[in-house]
């Protein structure tokens, strides 16, 4: 009688029930889920988007920046090969990438949960007065019914600024994701002296 083998089985992750809570209020929103049975096949990419008219003036008064911040949180089983999370500002045919392509798991060593916390991101542009823009957060998953991903997001803040920031503004023209970290930004603007706290 030979040598008994033991069977291969993928490693099934444990159920993660997470007390998430909004970083102020009482809502956030959520794209993918923790508890659906399987991940859409094939991979999905899950999205919100919104579309901003920038004005080029407010009461005569020029408007020289658009300030967009976010706060997010990713929780996941699954690695950067397979879900990850890309926040851009549009405008035009034109793509800022705040965020690429990110995921607390990196590589594709799927399998350990990973919590990213809540993040947060604020990045000022200039050159989008009078122009349309849209911001987009996107989570792409993998389909399958044990590695999810889910992220939520929070405090989402689309704004503009007129002479009251000091620091570096991004020209909003199209940045390529090459180089890019796949880390998040914490980076938070500067406030200059005359604005009030």
């Amino acid at each position: 009688m030979g040598a008994l083998r033991p069977t291969w089985r993928p490693a099934v992750p444990n159920p993660i029930s997470d007390e998430a809570l909004p970083t102020s209020g009482s809502r956030m929103m959520v794209l993918g889920r923790r508890d659906l049975w399987c991940e859409p096949w094939p991979p999905l990419d899950d999205y919100a988007r919104v579309s901003v008219n920038m004005p080029a003036e407010v009461d005569e008064v020029e408007v020289k920046y658009l300030a967009v911040s976010i706060n997010y949180r990713y929780l996941t089983w699954d690695s950067a090969y397979y879900g990850y999370l890309t926040i851009a500002v549009k405008k035009g045919s034109s793509t800022y990438y705040l965020i690429y392509r990110y995921n607390p798991n990196s590589g594709d060593s799927y399998g350990p949960f990973a919590d990213s916390g809540w993040l947060f991101n604020n990045t000022v542009f200039k050159g989008v007065a009078g122009y349309a823009v849209q911001l987009e957060v996107l989570l792409h998953t993998f389909g399958d019914n044990l590695y999810k991903s889910w992220v939520y997001v929070d405090d989402v803040k689309v704004y503009i600024t007129f002479d009251c920031y000091e620091g570096e503004a991004q020209p909003l023209k199209a940045k390529s994701p090459k180089g890019l970290p796949l880390a998040p930004s914490t980076a938070r603007p500067e406030r200059c002296a005359r604005c009030k706290p």
